[in-house]
């Protein structure tokens, strides 16, 4: 059958030889069936995904680099997407006449209490309160700025975010209210925050389909994250999103903020196939 993946069938058929051989207790076959069979639909729906985002980047003009791409894990530089992690479900293309790329991110082991605290709820999603330590996984999606700027990092106001509020983490005004009440805005030079986030993107980002994305400027990216693996259904309006903030940055921004990175590009691979 298509899309079976032979590895995942071998390595199932394995557990079972074991289990039959140096098991203690007879095991029966129908478990034993349910082991090959849960293993080779656990690769097939891998492998179905795959094929997906495969047709979904070559018809979209991108370029599919899967598991092989692990350069991506430079776009972010801030937590909780620092150190160790593992890249997957990697994209790159272009979107709005900007280098643009998609890709999932797995972080080892963390708190998650912390990382809700660390991104004030994943732009819209929390874990509640769990707190067990487990490998966490995010869809990434990144546009590309002409040069280096500091971060500005502007998330929904969800529950968590409105706690963090409430015992002091940093939350900037701007001269909306409509806009306040949407967002909270973080920045490590506020100057910045205030000379990127003019009226006109503030009204940009009023719309319904920018007001579940989380995003922040994040060297030479606009990056937006959110929990889970690649969501093609938000795809396209998350890159919307970033693409007009690219576009609304005002050169005196990059003029006075920027560092110039022409020709220095730490995550570009060799040539990908289509």
């Amino acid at each position: 059958m298509r899309g079976w993946h032979v590895g995942s069938i071998t390595g199932a058929l394995a557990v079972a030889a074991f289990a039959m051989r140096f098991a203690p207790f007879r095991v029966e076959m129908w478990v034993l069936a349910a082991v090959v069979v849960g293993g080779a639909l656990v690769a097939w729906r891998a492998h179905a995904r795959a094929d997906r985002l495969r047709v979904w980047a070559r018809t979209t003009g991108w370029a599919w680099w899967g598991d092989d791409d692990q350069s991506l894990a430079q776009v972010c530089h801030h937590d909780p997407f620092v150190g160790p992690q593992k890249v997957s479900e990697a994209m790159r293309g272009s979107f709005g006449g900007r280098e643009a790329v998609s890709f999932v991110t797995t972080i080892g082991a963390q708190d998650t209490t912390e990382l809700v605290t660390q991104l004030a709820g994943f732009g819209g999603s929390t874990f509640g309160s769990r707190r067990d330590e487990q490998p966490v996984r995010f869809h990434i999606v990144a546009v590309r700025l002409p040069m280096w700027l500091p971060m500005v990092d502007l998330v929904p106001e969800t529950f968590s975010v409105k706690v963090g509020k409430a015992v002091g983490a940093q939350d900037l005004q701007f001269e909306s209210d409509q806009f306040n009440r949407a967002y909270r805005v973080q920045a490590r030079d506020e100057r910045a925050a205030y000379a990127l986030i003019q009226p006109v993107l503030m009204e940009r980002l009023l719309r319904d389909d920018a007001r579940s994305v989380a995003w922040r400027t994040d060297g030479t990216w606009v990056v937006s994250w959110q929990l889970g693996s690649t969501d093609l259904d938000s795809l396209l309006r998350r890159l919307g999103v970033l693409s007009a903030v690219a576009a609304s940055i005002r050169p005196h921004v990059f003029q006075q903020y920027g560092i110039d990175t022409a020709g220095w590009d730490p995550t570009a691979p060799p040539t990908a196939t289509l």
